[in-house]
């Protein structure tokens, strides 16, 4: 005969009146009687009952709400949480994605990319609020999971299945669906969302901002792409045709800039032109460049009056049908990209040619979180205060700096880019940066539903 399914039933003390003494039940008493539970019974299911206020065990009440083991307490307790029911609500078999719009658009490539592989129908919704109204409903604790008038024609049932979005700036709005859809709604954030990560079902994320691992935490190497189809060959060969007075091997410098942790001045533009320059007399060939919307017009001046070697450079312009990155990416044999982005890396990786990263000055604070116990913690005294800091981390209580240099050593550590600049001969071939991470992704989504 099967064992009898252990239960934890929950039943909160209320006050009746003025002056009362009611307690409640504190999580780290509950995570003490779980654990005893589950070693009584390795291998049941957990239940976790909760009563309505004034009920009771003794009463003879049965339970209002039940619940499945949640995410944050089968981490702690390290066993797996059992399932929750799917699709109650709805006949059919095919869930709903609801897309929370970020900021930048490498954050909404990646949402979109995720939505378009899981292959269900999904909504984007409008973009997320001002900064101030974001700080402000993240520190008053009565507006964090009430759903405002303003945001109720906006956010209507049916409520989705997964909510996807990234950062912190639509934290607040998906607990908000969560809650109002009686806890059924599933959160993934895509790179880190400023809070604590036990609030979310999954966390999608990338080297760069160190995250502690986690049950719910995926770790990827590369930013999520989509497969794009190779650029046309008549643009391919436009470009060919424009450059083929420029002798070969080709080495493609992608150019970024300013961010909120680097800095991209003139004299950077300069110290680049310096070593695209360099290089090219060392391994002979031409130089292209190719600037992003953040490269400041006088560093692409300063870089441009350092290439005294055969060269072309585009400077970015918005929605030109004629810029050449897709055909640099096809047309390059060599690529020297600024440190700046994850995602130009990631592109010059996929392209199976040796990678080398220049590395532009970052600014004081990120130096300064990088280099300390908060950031890359190197040594002993680091290797001991890493627990503490992950525990900050995980809590929402502390935000690692951007540490783009990690993310490097990361891709470095797999063969994608070079270790050095390279010289006169040519590295060994290698296979385009495959990581399969968007089939990882798409996978565990589906099986938290």
């Amino acid at each position: 005969m099967p064992a009898a399914e252990p239960s934890l039933h929950i039943s909160p003390i209320h006050g009746c009146g003025r002056g009362s003494t009611g307690k409640s039940f504190r999580p780290a008493g509950a995570v003490a009687l779980l654990r005893t539970i589950h070693g009584a019974h390795p291998s049941g299911a957990l239940r976790v009952t909760r009563f309505a206020p004034g009920e009771s065990l003794g009463t003879g009440a049965r339970p209002t709400v039940k619940y499945a083991c949640a995410p944050e307490l089968s981490r702690a307790l390290s066993f797996p949480a059992s399932p929750r029911p799917r699709f109650a609500h709805r006949g059919d078999m095919q869930a709903s994605v609801w897309i929370l719009p970020a900021t930048g658009a490498g954050d909404n490539q990646q949402l979109r990319c995720i939505a378009d592989a899981l292959g269900w129908p999904y909504v984007v919704k409008p973009g997320p609020d001002p900064l101030a109204r974001v700080v402000r409903d993240r520190l008053l604790p009565g507006r964090r999971l009430r759903m405002p008038a303003d945001k109720r024609s906006v956010y209507t049932p049916p409520w989705p299945d997964v909510v996807l979005f990234s950062g912190g700036r639509s934290v607040v709005d998906a607990r908000r669906i969560r809650a109002a859809s009686g806890g059924q709604t599933r959160l993934v954030c895509v790179g880190r969302p400023w809070a604590n990560l036990d609030h979310f079902d999954l966390v999608v994320t990338t080297p760069q901002y160190r995250l502690p691992a986690g049950a719910n935490i995926l770790e990827n190497a590369l930013p999520l792409q989509p497969s794009l189809a190779p650029p046309s060959e008549a643009l391919v060969a436009g470009w060919a045709s424009r450059l083929a007075d420029l002798p070969r091997p080709w080495l493609v410098a992608l150019v970024g800039g300013e961010s909120g942790s680097y800095r991209f001045p003139a004299a950077t533009g300069r110290r680049l032109g310096r070593e695209l320059a360099a290089m090219v007399r060392r391994v002979g060939g031409a130089v292209l460049v190719s600037t992003s919307a953040r490269t400041p017009p006088a560093s692409i001046d300063a870089l441009e009056a350092e290439l005294d070697v055969p060269a072309f450079c585009y400077r970015w312009q918005a929605n030109d049908a004629d810029n050449p990155l897709p055909a640099f990416l096809a047309l390059a044999d060599r690529f020297l990209v600024t440190g700046d982005s994850a995602a130009m890396i990631a592109d010059a990786c996929g392209t199976g040619r040796p990678v080398a990263v220049f590395e532009p000055p970052q600014r004081l604070h990120t130096r300064l979180l990088t280099r300390s116990w908060l950031g890359e913690s190197p040594g002993p005294l680091g290797r001991r205060l890493r627990p503490l800091r992950d525990r900050l981390v995980a809590s929402g209580l502390w935000i690692p700096a951007r540490d783009l240099g990690h993310y490097q050593r990361v891709l470095r550590e797999r063969g994608w880019i070079e270790r050095s600049y390279w010289g006169a001969e040519p590295s060994s071939p290698r296979q385009p940066a495959e990581d399969s991470a968007l089939d990882a992704t798409v996978a565990r989504i589906k099986s938290l539903i």
